[in-house]
């Protein structure tokens, strides 16, 4: 399959609270097992059906135990085995978060390769 991201990802498991604000005023909330993260967007999981092209408030707990809020626009649904894997790209986030994904993604490409050595 030819790679079609711009960033490339890096596993992460953590959980984020996604939230929609729906044409009646009323906000949809859900839970979605995040899988892999980059820079510009994540791949993750959720028991509720989402449809491509929502977008969703999200708070994104990650690996500092700190909460990164974003704007994520899902642009993808595929399925694996029962489970549909949603992929998301960020459509807002502030830059400090972004460096702070790029960071992560440094040293946990940096623990990987002494893994390998």
């Amino acid at each position: 399959m030819e790679e079609k991201r711009k960033n490339k990802r890096t596993d992460l498991k953590v959980t984020a609270e996604l939230s929609v604000l729906g044409t009646t005023g009323e906000t949809k909330i859900v839970e979605a097992d995040i899988l892999d993260l980059s820079p510009t967007g994540i791949g993750f999981t959720c028991n509720d059906t989402l449809e491509i092209g929502e977008v969703y408030m999200t708070k994104l707990k990650i690996w500092t135990e700190e909460t990164i809020s974003a704007i994520l626009k899902v642009v993808r649904c595929t399925m694996m085995g029962d489970t549909p894997v949603y992929g998301g790209i960020f459509v807002g986030m502030e830059n400090s978060d972004i460096l702070r994904i790029q960071v992560y993604q440094m040293f946990s490409d940096n623990e990987q390769k002494e893994v390998e050595e």
